[in-house]
């Protein structure tokens, strides 16, 4: 895949726009993309007040905020909440090392850590954690990790024809893709909207405004 990105990248702005348009405006508006999407702000608001991510009471907003997203309700099934929690304070090392990563300044040995994270991160009682995984990670690292869904990822991107595959591969190539997108395209902290909720100020990440774009479109 890695000889394609290129090509992907073409192929994302082309079907986004958006980034040629005004910086790194999305096609649809933040606060109207999240209207009544409490959960997603809430885990966006907990990081920036740097409170314990590691604490019972946020793996339960992030297993909710999954079970709201329709995770709990397909074919993959995220595992039960203490199974869920386990696997989080099993890779607690890991996270904290990766929590101020951003993609845009994805070094190698990072990149090398996030993967390994990945590897060994399961939060799915299917055999498919894809999904699940990366959108949990993203909860813990919304700077670093990027959301996959298999939908709209994989075909909008035309990767679908590597699926069912290493899913550790493809997550490390998805890795590798939005870091290298941030630097074609110039795209830093300062392009992040931001958006009021609780009091605060709450800064929408590039991997999921880069999500967004590829649902966009």
């Amino acid at each position: 895949m890695s000889g394609n990105l290129k090509s992907h990248r073409k192929l994302f702005v082309s079907r986004t726009n958006f980034l040629q348009r005004a910086g790194i405006r999305p096609f649809v508006p933040w606060d109207k993309y999240y209207a009544g999407n409490r959960l997603y702000f809430e885990i966006l608001v907990w990081h920036k007040r740097r409170k314990d991510i590691f604490s019972r009471e946020f793996a339960e907003l992030a297993y909710a905020t999954l079970d709201s997203w329709g995770m709990h309700r397909r074919k993959a099934k995220l595992k039960k909440f203490n199974d869920f929690f386990k696997n989080i304070n099993k890779h607690e090392d890991e996270i904290s090392q990766l929590r101020n990563v951003r993609i845009e300044h994805l070094t190698s040995e990072k990149k090398e850590l996030a993967t390994d994270l990945f590897a060994d991160f399961n939060v799915m009682s299917s055999s498919t954690q894809l999904v699940g995984a990366s959108k949990t990670l993203h909860y813990y690292l919304p700077n670093l990790s990027p959301p996959i869904d298999r939908q709209y990822t994989l075909r909008r991107l035309r990767w679908e024809g590597y699926y069912p595959f290493d899913e550790t591969g493809f997550y490390k190539e998805m890795l590798k893709w939005c870091n290298t997108l941030c630097k074609d395209f110039n795209i830093t902290q300062k392009d992040q909207r931001y958006s009021e909720f609780d009091h605060a100020s709450v800064a929408v990440p590039i991997p999921k405004i880069i999500d967004d774009a590829i649902m966009s479109k």
